[in-house]
């Protein structure tokens, strides 16, 4: 996690979100989404903190899957409330 950290491009690199996005650690993530926001960069900290969602995504649907094995509707509502509390 450090090494992925200290290996983020500067904040203003065009690379710097793709790099972020790239990190395995969730830790990198969110130091990447704090360092946009200490930038003044409200709009890509917000695409970046779309990204841990995305990375649990197939949990998501498996854990909605496993409580309303058949309802749709609720599965979705579950998926979504679970995925906006993150």
């Amino acid at each position: 996690m450090e090494a992925e950290i200290r290996a983020l491009p500067e904040v203003t690199d065009p690379d710097f979100h793709a790099a972020a996005r790239a990190a395995t650690a969730a830790e990198t993530l969110v130091h990447a989404i704090r360092r946009r926001l200490r930038a003044g960069d409200a709009v890509n900290a917000r695409a970046l903190g779309a990204e841990p969602v995305t990375r649990v995504d197939g949990l998501l649907a498996r854990t909605a899957a496993a409580q309303f094995p058949d309802q749709a509707d609720d599965r979705h509502e579950l998926r979504s409330a679970l995925a906006e509390r993150l």
